[in-house]
């Protein structure tokens, strides 16, 4: 299992702007929050996919991704290679 101090926390929250408000009865919109293992609200997104990548990058799961990213390219070129070296045999 893989430690990540930053998560995101679904928000409802009522017509005048504050949350938790309880869905169904006061709920007026909702907003995805970045909140850190201590529970501090970090920032505030509209959208989960905003708030997913702002926490991504938090944990630094964009660099790791980059680099994986560039694994996988030498892993293609590599088996490219071998297709290219199999047929020329």
């Amino acid at each position: 299992m893989t430690f990540r101090p930053y998560f995101v926390v679904e928000m409802p929250l009522s017509a005048d702007g504050e949350g938790p408000a309880t869905i169904g009865e006061d709920a007026a919109s909702m907003t995805y929050e970045i909140w850190d293992v201590c529970f501090n609200t970090i920032s505030s997104h509209d959208l989960l996919s905003d708030a997913i990548r702002a926490c991504e990058k938090l944990n630094g799961l964009d660099e790791l991704e980059s680099k994986l990213s560039i694994a996988v390219e030498a892993l293609e070129e590599l088996c490219e290679a071998i297709r290219r070296g199999v047929k020329e045999c």
